[in-house]
């Protein structure tokens, strides 16, 4: 997948007016991200995902010092951290949880930062690692054992003279060879000094499927990293015994809205489990296997049997299946488009479900685009995106062929009769 054009993040920035780029800036600082992504989308045109893209870019420069102590950190470090960490779906689900991005688009994000790690980056990680001194690394090891990442970051920068993205990249594989016995007795200590209200809170979370919110608050009440916050959240789980999808299911049965669990059991009634499990998913906000938990807690009140085919058993195969909720977020990119000026660039994939041929080098009106016939084999367009768009290159060449006048083909005419 190619890595969007940040020269087009660039150039968005720097026509920013300047209220708003204090706006966004303000936001930032705030910890609002998802209120600076809907800004941002909504008043510099971009699509949802580069808006989150855009304000992370942002919030590198707005800097960690000049965030409110009680707004997350640098969203950007978070997501590698835990990309490092071999930990995609709860990246994907970190970011929609500050961006306000739905799933598809978060991945899309998280797509993109795993696009900017080339290979000699990672020569030059493994080669700091080896040239680190035994003190350096002590040092380092024990602020990272303490939860304290920036510490360590800003340590070894100043000792070694690294860049940013070569010192996270170093702290990332630090964290990896990290003692086990140290990091199990931080998150012990952690956990004994967890108020009893704060642990009461981040169980209830738990219990009901907000993950997410649970290791939000879980964060603010430890101080540690995202990374020692998810292995703390972990450990929780485990010692509360919240593993059990079946009694998490049940404490969420209990507050569905009835609408939405009469559109389940529609669904369940008909056989189509898959549908029913993302009808919920999209109501609730629910993680995956929770909706599917909740889905099968309806079944079994309602005394139905689930018939699941083997192919469709697969995760792949519930990703695959189309939404039964409309979405309108094709109208939204339909406007995007709409509204975008001509010679505005716009970012082109190489593979994934946005894939699209790439633009021709010559600058062609919006209107010749193939997007309105492929929004219009998706639903029928009103005229006013009609009008928006323009006329395809198909139409018009149907309309002006058809305004020829009809001509009798010679072959195919009969012969006069002769008179008598």
């Amino acid at each position: 997948m190619a890595v969007r054009s940040k020269s087009l993040l660039k150039r968005k920035l720097s026509r920013l007016k300047a209220g708003l780029r204090e706006d966004l800036e303000r936001l930032v600082a705030e910890g609002k991200l998802a209120e600076a992504v809907e800004k941002a989308r909504r008043e510099a045109l971009l699509d949802p995902a580069g808006a989150a893209e855009f304000v992370m870019s942002l919030q590198t420069e707005v800097g960690r010092d000049q965030i409110a102590s009680g707004a997350v950190g640098l969203l950007k470090e978070d997501l590698k951290s835990l990309l490092a960490e071999g930990e995609t779906g709860e990246a994907v689900d970190w970011c929609c949880h500050e961006t306000g991005l739905d799933p598809k688009k978060a991945a899309l994000v998280i797509e993109h930062l795993k696009d900017e790690t080339p290979a000699s980056l990672r020569d030059k990680t493994v080669k700091t690692v080896d040239d680190l001194g035994d003190q350096l690394r002590s040092d380092v090891d024990q602020l990272l054992v303490q939860g304290k990442t920036m510490d360590a970051l800003r340590k070894l920068r100043k000792e070694k003279g690294l860049g940013l993205a070569v010192a996270s990249a170093v702290i990332n594989r630090l964290r990896k060879q990290d003692v086990p016995d140290a990091r199990q007795t931080l998150l012990n200590q952690k956990l004994e000094q967890l108020k009893d209200a704060v642990r009461a809170d981040v169980i209830s979370l738990l219990e009901n499927g907000q993950s997410m919110q649970a290791l939000h608050k879980l964060r603010d009440a430890s101080g540690l990293d995202l990374p020692c916050s998810h292995q703390l959240l972990a450990k929780l789980r485990s010692e509360e015994g919240i593993d059990d999808l079946e009694k998490a299911a049940e404490a969420r049965l209990s507050g569905l809205e009835g609408k939405v669990k009469a559109e389940i059991q529609e669904f369940l009634n008909q056989g189509d489990r898959l549908h029913a499990i993302k009808l919920c998913q999209k109501k609730t906000g629910l993680a995956l296997g929770v909706a599917a938990a909740v889905v099968d807690a309806v079944a079994r009140h309602q005394g139905v049997e689930l018939t699941v085919p083997a192919e469709a058993a697969e995760p792949a195969a519930l990703e695959k299946m189309p939404d039964p909720v409309p979405d309108d977020s094709l109208v939204e990119s339909a406007w995007e488009l709409a509204r975008a000026p001509e010679q505005e660039e716009i970012p082109v994939f190489d593979e994934g479900p946005l894939a699209r041929p790439p633009a021709a080098p010559s600058p062609k009106p919006l209107g010749s685009r193939s997007t309105p016939k492929l929004l219009e084999q998706a639903f029928e367009l009103p005229e006013y995106f009609k009008d928006a768009f323009g006329p395809s290159p198909e139409s018009e060449h149907t309309s002006s062929s058809s305004e020829l006048p009809a001509q009798d083909p010679p072959a195919q005419t009969a012969e006069p009769t002769q008179p008598e």
